[in-house]
Formats: structure tokens, C-alpha cells, sequence
């Protein structure tokens, strides 16, 4: 199970809370309130796993500064197509091999990855932590336990396949 959590926000209030949430959980937590302070943290440590789509908020692609940063990310490296509102089936099994894996991996998406929490959280062993930005509000940590799988797995028979 994936113990080292790095938590990225700009907000002081969402980002001690959640680092709370998670040092209750026995995780080794570490916080960064911008890109900067998080460009340290990733290159004291790298995620364990991180699925990207290079962009921000939509349309925003990274600089290259950031591009720099996300190639240090993940010894797995996937690249994928996955459209808007979707999960591709190629999404579905990247992310199935890399939370089999050992070591780190990193999913390059090409379109949108908004859809892949559900399928991490489908998947991930419970009492993981599933940590995803929703932009202009902050992060959501999903704890993984039989009710958060039953209503990601609910979700995920409804969409069209």
C-alpha cells in the first residue's frame, strides 16, 4: 500500500486539514503550498503514483519548468488516450498494472483524467488514499473502504462502455 503522501495546495486551511486527516491514518505526510515549495518535496521524494494530464484547469498547459518536474515523476512511465468523460479501456490498465507494481509509476494522459479517480479507488486495497485537485476549491481525499468502492463501482457501472 502506498504510504508516502504529498499533499499540494495553496489553501493553509485545506492543507492542514488534510494533512491531519492523513497522519491520523498513519501516513508520512508531507505539504506544499505552491509549485515551487512542491518542486522541493518531489525532488526529496517522488509520488508513488501520479496520473497527469499536463495541464491546469483544462486548457493550461505546464511550462516547461513544470514539464521538467513531471518527467522526474514515476520509474514506471505510461502514456494513454483517454477522452473527455470517459475511462478508456488503456487508462483502465495502466492503472491496474501500476497499483500492482512496486515501484513508482506515472500516467501520462493524453485528453482528460478527471474520470480516473473513480478507477483508482475501484481498485486501490482499502484503507488507501485517493487524493485528487478540484480546481478553484482545493483537494479531496477519499478514504478507500467498502463504501467509498460500492458507490465508485455503482458509478462506474452506469457509464456507457
Amino acid at each position: 500500500m502506498y504510504k508516502d503522501i504529498l499533499v499540494i495546495d495553496d489553501n493553509p486551511d485545506i492543507r492542514f486539514l488534510i494533512c491531519n486527516i492523513l497522519k491520523e491514518q498513519n501516513f508520512n505526510v508531507r505539504s506544499a503550498a505552491n509549485f515551487d515549495q512542491a518542486v522541493l518535496e518531489i525532488n526529496k521524494k517522488l509520488p508513488d503514483l501520479a496520473i497527469v494530464d499536463l495541464k491546469t484547469k483544462r486548457n493550461t498547459l505546464l511550462d516547461s519548468e513544470q514539464l521538467k518536474i513531471m518527467n522526474k515523476i514515476g520509474y514506471n512511465n505510461i502514456e494513454v488516450r483517454n477522452p473527455a468523460g470517459t475511462i478508456s479501456k488503456a487508462l483502465w490498465k495502466a492503472i491496474e498494472s501500476s497499483l500492482s507494481e512496486e515501484k513508482s509509476s506515472k500516467i501520462t494522459v493524453k485528453g482528460e483524467e478527471d474520470l480516473a479517480a473513480l478507477a483508482v479507488i475501484s481498485m486501490a486495497p482499502e484503507e488507501a488514499k485517493v487524493i485528487y485537485g478540484m480546481p478553484d476549491r482545493g483537494m479531496v481525499v477519499v478514504d478507500v473502504n467498502q463504501q467509498s468502492k460500492k458507490r465508485a463501482n455503482d458509478f462506474l457501472k452506469r457509464m456507457l462502455v
